[in-house]
Formats: structure tokens, C-alpha cells, sequence
């Protein structure tokens, strides 16, 4: 039984077989994850620590909220103007009806 599920398992990718784009790929996405973790735990730690300076309960994660919502529109702003400019196209011509079809002259088989 054991053999017959080892069979049908799909074999599985060595990191040595692995195309150049895969492994890149996998170690920027866990070097991002790893980076988002780490600003989560900087942004924790400000907070607490404005927190405790200020002695004031919460004062600390509402500075830094406002502070990444501060960042995050002036990165939006800084954006919008880096977007290339869309010229606009003209629109193309409207399709024509068709011409009225006349009778054909009966005098000719053609």
C-alpha cells in the first residue's frame, strides 16, 4: 500500500533543480516577509516606548498611525506625479451603414 501511494506522489523539486527565476523568487518573498515582520516590531517598539515617555495610555500608537498615514499620502502624492502621461487617441471613425441595395437589372443574368 505504502509503495503504490509513493508511486503516485508527485516527486518533489530539489533546491538544486530548481529554475534560477523559482529560487529568486522564493527568497525575495521570504525576505519581504521577513522585512514586514521586522517594521512591525519597530513600529511596536516605537509605540510603546513614545507610550511610556508620554505616560499617556494609546498616545503612542496613535503618533505612529498618524506618522504611516503622513508617509503613505505623501508617497501617493509623489506617485501620481512619477505616472506617465496617457495621451489621449482620437476616437476612431464610426462605422458607415451600408449602402441601400438597388434591383438588379432583369435583363441580364448576371
Amino acid at each position: 500500500m505504502d509503495e503504490e501511494e509513493e508511486a503516485m506522489a508527485p516527486p518533489q523539486m530539489q533546491a538544486r533543480q530548481m529554475p534560477p527565476f523559482m529560487r529568486a523568487a522564493a527568497l525575495t518573498m521570504t525576505g519581504d516577509l521577513i522585512l514586514v515582520f521586522g517594521l512591525l516590531f519597530i513600529l511596536l517598539g516605537a509605540a510603546m516606548f513614545i507610550t511610556d515617555f508620554l505616560r499617556i495610555k494609546g498616545s503612542g500608537e496613535i503618533i505612529v498611525g498618524l506618522g504611516l498615514c503622513a508617509i503613505a499620502i505623501a508617497l501617493l502624492a509623489f506617485s501620481s506625479r512619477q505616472l506617465p502621461k496617457i495621451q489621449v487617441v482620437a476616437r476612431p471613425p464610426a462605422p458607415q451603414p451600408p449602402a441601400k441595395m438597388t434591383k438588379a437589372d432583369q435583363s441580364s443574368y448576371r
